[in-house]
C-alpha cells in the first residue's frame, strides 16, 4: 500500500477509541484523562496529516510537534498514576525530553526537513520503562485479576506498541538501504498493529471505572 493509503487506514483505526472515550468521558475517573488526550492528539495528527498530504504538502513539521506533545501528555499520564515519587523527577524528565527534541530539531532534522526519529526512539523507550514499572506495581499491590484492569491493559499495550515504534524508527533513522519492499512491509506492520492496539484501547476505555467507584491504590 502507498503512504497515503496507510495514512487513511491508520486514521480509520484511530477513530474508534476516540469515539468511545468521548461518549464515556463524563463518567471516567480523571486519572485516565491524559490517556484520552493522547488518543485525541493522535487522531487530530492523523486527520491533519491526511488533509495536508491530500493538498500536496509534507506532514513533517506537525508530526515532529506531535511527538513532543505526546511525550509530555504521556508523562502527565504516568504522573496521574502516581509513578513519580517526586515532582523533581517529573519535571526533570520534561526538561530532558524538551532538550532532546530541541537539539534534534535544530541540528539533525531542522524540524522541516526530516522526522525527529531519535527523539521518538528516546520517548518511546521511556514509555516502555514507565509502563513496565507501573505493571510491576500493579502485580505487587492488586489482589484482583488484572485482565480487566484498564491501567494494566493500557501499559501492556504501550510496551508492545512502543517496542515496534523503537524498532521501526531505528530502521528509518539509520537510513539503511533495505529496499522498497522492506519499507512497505514495515509500514504495513505498523498500520495493522495499530488496528490491534486501538481496538484494545477502546476496550480498556469501556472497562475504565466511574469517578466515584475508582480509587488508585499506591
Amino acid at each position: 500500500m502507498s503512504y497515503y493509503e496507510n495514512l487513511v487506514i491508520s486514521l480509520f483505526f484511530a477513530i474508534s477509541p476516540v469515539i468511545v472515550g468521548a461518549i464515556r468521558f463524563s463518567k471516567i475517573n480523571p486519572v485516565f484523562y491524559p490517556f484520552l488526550v493522547s488518543l485525541w492528539l493522535s487522531a487530530f495528527n492523523l486527520t491533519f496529516g491526511y488533509l495536508i498530504v491530500n493538498f500536496g504538502y509534507y506532514n513533517i513539521v506537525h508530526y515532529n510537534i506531535w511527538f513532543l506533545l505526546d511525550a509530555f501528555v504521556l508523562l502527565w499520564l504516568f504522573k496521574k498514576w502516581n509513578l513519580f515519587e517526586s515532582k523533581k523527577l517529573y519535571h526533570s524528565l520534561q526538561f530532558l525530553l524538551g532538550i532532546c527534541w530541541l537539539l534534534e530539531s535544530i541540528f539533525l532534522s531542522k524540524l522541516i526537513q526530516d522526522y525527529n526519529s531519535y527523539f521518538r526512539i528516546v520517548y518511546s523507550f521511556l514509555v516502555i520503562l514507565m509502563s513496565i514499572s507501573t505493571i510491576n506495581s500493579l502485580l505487587m499491590r492488586e489482589r484482583k485479576s488484572l485482565l480487566k484492569n484498564p491501567m494494566f491493559v493500557i501499559c501492556c499495550t504501550f510496551v508492545l506498541m512502543n517496542t515496534i515504534t523503537v524498532l521501526a524508527e531505528a530502521f528509518f533513522a539509520s537510513h539503511l538501504q533495505l529496499g522498497e519492499s522492506f519499507r512497505i512491509n514495515m509500514d504495513n506492520i505498523i498500520v495493522y498493529s495499530g488496528f490491534l492496539f486501538n481496538t484494545v484501547y477502546a476496550i480498556a476505555i469501556l472497562w475504565m471505572p466511574k469517578k466515584q467507584a475508582f480509587i488508585l491504590q499506591y
